[in-house]
C-alpha cells in the first residue's frame, strides 16, 4: 500500500506544480496581455463548461485515476488518465474562442488564448505520468503473475 501512495505522490508533483506556474497566455482584444496561473485557470475552468469547453473535467478524471491507482485497478486508471489527457486537449478550442472573463473580477475584457505556458504542459504531463505508472504496474503484475 505504501508503494501505491508513493506512486500517487509522484504523480501529484507535476499536477500541483501546474497550479503554481503560469499556464495560459491570453491576448486581450482591447490590447495587452494576460497570463493566468494554473490555480486561476482551475478556479475559472468550471465556467468554461458554459462555453462547451470540457477541458476542466480532465481534473476530475485525473483525480479519479489516482483513486484507481490506489485500488490497484491499473487498466481502469490508464483509461481514466487517457480520457483526462483527451479532455485536457480540449483547451485547444480556446485558440478560436473569445473569452469574456477577467480573473481579477474587474471589468471583463474579451480575450483569446495566444499560447501555452509551462503550467499547461505540467498539467498535461501529470495525466501522461499516471498513464505510464498504470501501464507499468499492470505489466509488472502480469509478469509476476500476481
Amino acid at each position: 500500500m505504501a508503494r501505491r501512495f508513493a506512486l500517487v505522490g509522484i504523480c501529484l508533483i507535476p499536477y500541483l506544480a501546474s497550479y503554481l506556474a503560469p499556464a495560459l497566455h491570453f491576448r486581450l482584444l482591447s490590447g495587452g496581455e494576460k497570463i493566468m496561473k494554473g490555480y486561476e485557470v482551475a478556479m475559472l475552468g468550471a465556467l468554461a463548461l458554459l462555453h462547451l469547453n470540457v477541458a476542466w473535467l480532465a481534473n476530475l478524471l485525473y483525480l479519479g485515476s489516482l483513486v484507481l491507482v490506489l485500488g490497484r485497478l491499473w487498466r481502469a486508471a490508464a483509461v481514466m488518465a487517457t480520457l483526462a489527457a483527451l479532455f485536457g486537449l480540449h483547451t485547444l478550442q480556446l485558440f478560436s474562442s473569445t473569452i469574456d472573463v477577467d480573473p481579477n473580477m474587474g471589468r471583463a475584457s474579451p480575450m483569446l488564448l495566444s499560447r501555452f505556458e509551462p503550467g499547461f504542459y505540467l498539467w498535461m504531463a501529470s495525466f501522461g505520468l499516471v498513464l505510464i505508472v498504470s501501464l507499468s504496474c499492470l505489466r509488472s503484475e502480469r509478469t509476476l503473475g500476481t
